[in-house]
């Protein structure tokens, strides 16, 4: 026997050395060849053991025949492993000394059914038999040792900086069909801002032209968010009851129906905020189906971070949308109605086509779960809450705004009071078991309330103080746009790496520099001076609140679920807008009756608020709420 072949025996023998229990990830198998598997190997008082004869008797046999070991001679490498030891799945059981013998010997073609696992067998070529057990055999010389030191630098031990990305849901066909799936879904949210921003760049005309008086202009945007908040509340538990792609592709269908309304309603104030309650309507069913089909087909996971994170860019981007259509066609009304009827119905097809046709989420569930005595309750306290808050600062607060208000909270009262007793209700009991979650919807209410009420207030700040055209308001908000999306790719890019409750607090000091950045404007002030800087930041606020509520919120509930938990964030964000807009009009009224019309004390003492709300909101998320990084796993049961 050569010395070269005895040498490759005594390293077989190093290796069947017992060695420390420990975990590594191996880039070589015993003959040097890479494997890129991890293995777990045998604690102290184990030993490994070779199925094979004494290896100083093989020596002698080879001898005698007058060679080395033969290729097709194989030996199998068990270890003992304490009970508790798993082989992770592609680790290779099996090993073959093809190294070891004469190279030149022609190999036998004896062929058996091979042991090892996926990850042995790709690593060389055919397998072939012998009497111990069966190997890969490999068709090539092993690799030199500096061929080997480049694998194991190629592979990496430590722990990825990212984790795994999931695949796409088996629900969607092809990558085409869910690129158009979430853009359908998000046009729900598109849509909420972008019906907002269309009427508030047209308020002044629309006031005009509908001979609205002062106490009736609330409901130019009242009306809207009055219909929106009603549908939310119950299409959401219907889309976890029902197919969501029915509810969808109908409420696009209901949409190009208003809007066609609309069409004949510049005449008219009264169809006209018909004409917005109908807008409301079909945006809510939008928005609260698409939440649920979103978080009933995307596990808990990058993925689904970054299509809620897309989700959450569409109200900025679909507000600045809006005034830019209302500014253009703002000497004929008409046509934006128009345009809204074709796109809602080239939606009504795309939602057909990439929607996928899911079941309800839990066998058995059907119409006669839904809540019917808690939807009523819910429905009566937001319409009475919304009406009351909308008509209260223009009317003075006089006492049938003031008995509509507490007759809401009363059914709002009497809504809580059911839940807790029904079979299924609207909201899973056990979100509000969730540790952090009553503060974090508290939050979320202050900041994004804030930022709304600023935002409307920005709009007549820059029609009435500085004149400007509806056009050049709507350009005005061009940074809005491009920043969202710029926000969208930061979440998207941070949430599996940094807690969500900092990218909430994040959202929060966002809504607080809207403010800060036009408390100090005039009449004079150039746009490029504080408007730009403050609205290109105050931009990251909805975004990045949405995304992390909505995440968190969703990811928090069983799938059956989904629908639910998303119509509470746009409840909570219509009674926000609400809310929040009805206390900065009150402020502004109180002010105006000793400062005059178009005093800038008006505005103001009306960002303050909004600054302070969302102070309040980002010390709240600071000490209260704790939102976990973003991890791959599956929904709560």
């Amino acid at each position: 026997m050569d010395a070269e072949t005895i040498k490759d025996i005594e390293q077989v023998e190093l290796e069947l050395q017992p060695i420390p229990s420990r975990t590594e990830t191996t880039t070589e198998d015993g003959l040097g060849i890479p494997t890129n598997t991890t293995r777990r190997r045998p604690s102290s008082h184990s030993r490994a053991r070779a199925n094979i004869p004494n290896l100083d008797n093989l020596k002698q046999q080879q001898q005698q025949q007058g060679g080395g070991l033969a290729d097709e001679d194989v030996f199998v490498v068990e270890e003992e492993e304490d009970e508790d030891t798993e082989r992770p799945e592609g680790s290779i059981k099996t090993r073959k000394a093809s190294s070891i013998g004469n190279a030149s010997r022609p190999r036998s073609n004896t062929n058996k059914s091979t042991e090892t696992s996926g990850s042995g067998a790709g690593a060389g070529g055919s397998s072939s038999g012998g009497p111990y057990g069966v190997m890969p055999v490999l068709d090539t010389a092993p690799p030199t040792a500096a061929q080997s030191t480049e694998a194991f630098a190629n592979v990496s031990t430590a722990e990825p900086s990212m984790p795994a990305f999931q695949a796409r849901p088996p629900e969607i066909p092809n990558l085409t069909a869910e690129i158009i799936f979430i853009l359908i879904c998000s046009t729900g949210q598109l849509l909420f801002g972008f019906f907002q921003g269309g009427c508030a760049g047209l308020q002044l005309i629309l006031i005009d032209r509908l001979g609205i008086p002062s106490s009736q202009a609330p409901w130019l945007q009242g009306s809207y968010l009055l219909a929106n908040g009603l549908s939310v509340i119950v299409s959401g538990p219907l889309a976890d009851l029902l197919r969501p792609k029915y509810l969808m592709c109908g409420a696009f269908a209901w949409q190009a129906m208003a809007n066609l309304i609309g069409v004949f309603s510049l005449s008219n104030k009264y169809l006209f905020f018909v004409v917005r309650g109908m807008q409301g309507l079909a945006v809510g069913v939008l928005v609260s189906s698409s939440i649920s089909i979103l978080g009933r087909i995307y596990q808990p996971g990058l993925r689904k971070t970054r299509v809620f994170s897309i989700m959450a860019a569409m109200a900025p981007f679909g507000y600045y949308l809006g005034l830019l259509q209302g500014g253009a066609f703002s000497s004929i009304p008409k046509y934006i109605f128009a345009t809204n009827t074709i796109l809602a119905g080239i939606c009504t097809g795309l939602g057909w086509y990439a929607i996928p046709n899911i079941q309800p989420a839990l066998p058995g569930l059907s119409f006669s779960s839904f809540d019917f005595y808690g939807s009523s309750l819910a429905v009566a306290g937001c319409a009475l809450l919304v009406a009351g808050l909308t008509q209260g600062p223009s009317a003075n607060w006089t006492p049938y705004t003031i008995v509509i208000v507490m007759l809401g909270l009363v059914s709002m009262v009497g809504f809580f009071l059911v839940e807790r007793k029904v079979r299924r209700p609207i909201l899973p009991p056990a979100l509000w078991k969730v540790p952090g979650f009553t503060a974090l919807i508290l939050a979320y209410f202050l900041g994004f309330g804030g930022f709304l009420a600023w935002q409307f207030y920005a709009i007549q700040f820059w029609l009435r103080i500085q004149h400007a055209s509806p056009l050049k308001v709507a350009l005005y908000q061009t940074p809005n746009a491009i920043f969202g999306v710029l926000a969208t790719f930061i979440v998207s890019r941070i949430a599996h790496l940094v807690h969500g409750h900092w990218i909430l607090v994040t959202s929060m000091i966002a809504f607080a520099l809207g403010p800060v950045f036009f408390l100090p404007q005039t009449a004079n002030t150039t746009y490029w001076a504080l408007s730009m800087p403050g609205i290109a930041l105050v931009t990251f606020g909805p975004d990045l609140s949405f995304a992390a509520a909505s995440i968190f919120v969703t990811s928090s509930v069983a799938k059956h679920y989904q629908g639910s938990a998303g119509s509470l964030l746009v409840t909570v964000q219509n009674l926000s807008a609400a809310i929040m807009t009805s206390i900065s009009d009150t402020i502004g009224e109180k002010v105006r009756q000793s400062a005059g019309e178009e005093s800038l004390k008006v505005f103001h003492s009306i960002w303050w608020f909004d600054f302070a709300a969302a102070i309040v909101g980002a010390l709240i998320t600071l000490i209260f709420v704790r939102i976990p990084k973003t991890v791959e796993k599956e929904h709560e049961q």
